[in-house]
């Protein structure tokens, strides 16, 4: 009983202290307390970004493509400290192929059709910590420095028009390590009274992946409705270009 009074009373005290803080800056002038609020140290941030990537040196000899997809992120600023650190995972699709194979009664009319897909994900997933200048508002450039391991899978999918559907994949695993430099520029900020911040961010980063030898595949469709597997080994090196949005709380 003594345990729920005391939280009970920590509670009413800090409502009062909230009120009282209100009713200090309410007779402000507005402009004074939208000043006041954005001094408030927004320490949290999450956002997304379209990723484009382009594999480098021997990794792009064997892909020979570029891939394309999305980036999820998010950290914590040790505020007043101009240091990050957070969690950011890179969705980057490499394309595929689907081919349909058609069975036909003679004289043309179809009667089934099989379909084979395959396609390519690769997947990095790092923490990083970041240096960001304190004495940027507006515009808020940063540098940084990242490690952690690549997902790389091919698969196959067989859907008959008879019979039973079958997948096959190959999927493979590299450390790596990197950097990236990067700048946000602040488009809008939401501000409740008396004392809630929180801003959006036009994000661009550019982002270099030094990754490690590993065994992958790409994936071909041949014209007896089988995939062949070509399985390559190569440092998995990539440059990225990263365009999104920073949400700063």
């Amino acid at each position: 009983m003594k345990k729920i009074k005391g939280i009970a009373l920590l509670s009413i005290l800090v409502i009062f202290q909230s009120v009282f803080a209100y009713s200090q800056w309410q007779d402000k002038p507005l402009e004074e307390q939208l000043k006041r609020i954005k001094e408030i140290p927004l320490s949290g941030f999450f956002g997304i970004s379209a990723t484009n990537s382009v594999p480098q040196n021997q990794f792009q000899d064997y892909l020979q493509k570029s891939g394309f997809g999305l980036s999820l992120f998010g950290g914590y600023y040790a505020d007043p400290i101009p240091f990050a650190a957070g969690f950011n995972a890179d969705l980057i699709f490499f394309g595929g192929e689907t081919k349909r194979f058609k069975y036909q009664k003679p004289g043309g009319w179809t009667i089934g059709e099989d379909t084979v897909t395959t396609s390519s994900l690769i997947v990095p997933l790092s923490v990083f910590v970041r240096i960001k200048p304190i004495f940027f508002n507006t515009f808020m450039p940063y540098l940084e420095g990242f490690a952690g391991y690549t997902i790389l899978n091919v698969s196959a999918d067989y859907k008959p028009y008879w019979g039973k559907s079958d997948s096959k994949n190959k999927t493979s695993f590299a450390f790596h390590y990197g950097a990236s430099a990067g700048l946000m520029i602040e488009l809008v900020d939401f501000i409740d009274l008396p004392s809630s911040h929180r801003t959006m961010c036009l994000d661009v980063r550019l982002k270099y992946i030094k990754g490690n030898e590993a065994d992958y595949a790409t994936a071909k469709i041949l014209d007896d409705t089988t995939v062949e597997f070509r399985d390559f080994r190569s440092k998995t090196d990539m440059l990225l270009l990263l365009l999104g949005l920073t949400f700063r709380f």
